[in-house]
């Protein structure tokens, strides 16, 4: 039987949306984790993902990224919520600078694998 590699995307893309989630709960219950340093470990997470994206056809992930960065434009409908409005929306934002993160380094290197 054969051995699967380890996939870091898939890791790192966990570890992300997992970071996002506990820092949305623990704001919504009065704790102040999302400063420079949450959103700095959200965007490497993003270009660890981005780099190692390896599909060459990217853009059924750039059509994700763009309608979960689209309808999270509605989140401030959510935040007026109690606890869970406020899990929700805050989540929503953090995820999407992963997310952003992620496709703007895929369009990059696919840029730059087209030109080279």
């Amino acid at each position: 039987m054969a051995k699967k590699k380890a996939t870091w995307d898939k890791w790192a893309f966990t570890a992300a949306w997992v970071l996002a989630l506990f820092l949305a709960v623990a704001g919504a219950f009065g704790f102040a984790f999302t400063n420079q340093y949450a959103y700095l470990v959200l965007v490497v997470l993003g270009i660890i993902v981005g780099w190692l994206y390896s599909a060459k056809d990217v853009m059924p992930l750039m059509w994700l990224i763009l309608l979960f960065v689209l309808l999270s434009q509605f989140t401030p409908i959510l935040d007026s919520g109690f606890y869970v409005g406020a899990i929700a929306g805050s989540f929503f934002e953090l995820f999407k600078v992963f997310l952003g993160t992620t496709g703007l380094f895929v369009v990059f290197k696919k840029i730059y694998s087209m030109l080279c």
